[in-house]
């Protein structure tokens, strides 16, 4: 089936057009959850870019980025901390929590 032939079919099937989507939304969560899982296995990468762009809650809104409206699949806030920021920003969480 070519590329063509399934736009069209999204274009004039809804259902089909909203099967795709949810097949799409499938494969991302499966990529988050590898990241998880590397960032978990101590990946430095990984845990910065999972923290940039799903910061836990109880962080400072200042420090975040808000969505770009519009944005397709309405994009997490990402943190607009240097590296070092927020290494110094782990740390210091963790010592409160006595981690």
């Amino acid at each position: 089936m070519s590329i063509t032939a399934v736009f069209v079919t999204m274009e004039q099937v809804p259902k089909f057009h909203k099967r795709a989507i949810a097949v799409s939304d499938v494969l991302s969560q499966n990529v988050a959850a590898q990241l998880y899982q590397t960032a978990m296995k101590g990946s430095v990468t990984a845990q910065t870019f999972y923290l940039r762009n799903q910061p836990p809650p109880e962080w400072p809104e200042e420090e975040v980025e808000p969505a770009k409206p519009g944005s397709p699949g309405a994009p997490k806030p990402a943190l607009k901390m240097s590296d070092e920021r927020l290494a110094a920003f782990v740390e210091k969480t963790r010592k409160q929590k006595g981690s």
